[in-house]
């Protein structure tokens, strides 16, 4: 084998390990479904849980302080804001999805 061939089977192989958005996506749905086919249903749940995160359906918000401290006006708002990060994030997945 020639190096030039040699190269361009390792940029071969190396691009079948890239990890994308649809290969990780497709990964965990795999190992959750083995789990779910085994009876482990608790078990995938994490698998679950990182799937949404992925594909932009669930998404981990962190209010620092506590929340007896805020008016109800300031929790009203608060909760607009996440609903707002939510849709932003949903319609930035569509569009990756859509390319």
């Amino acid at each position: 084998m020639k190096l030039t061939d040699l190269q361009t089977r390792s940029n071969e192989v190396n691009r079948s390990f890239t990890v994308t958005k649809n290969n990780y996506v497709r990964r965990q749905q795999v190992l959750s479904q083995t789990l779910v086919d085994q009876g482990k249903i608790e078990k995938a749940l994490g698998f679950e849980n990182l799937i949404g995160k992925a594909t932009g359906q669930f998404m981990d918000i962190h209010i620092h302080g506590n929340l007896n401290d805020l008016s109800k006006t300031e929790k009203l708002e608060e909760i607009k804001r996440i609903k707002e990060l939510q849709k932003d994030r949903l319609e930035s997945a569509k569009e990756i999805t859509e390319e």
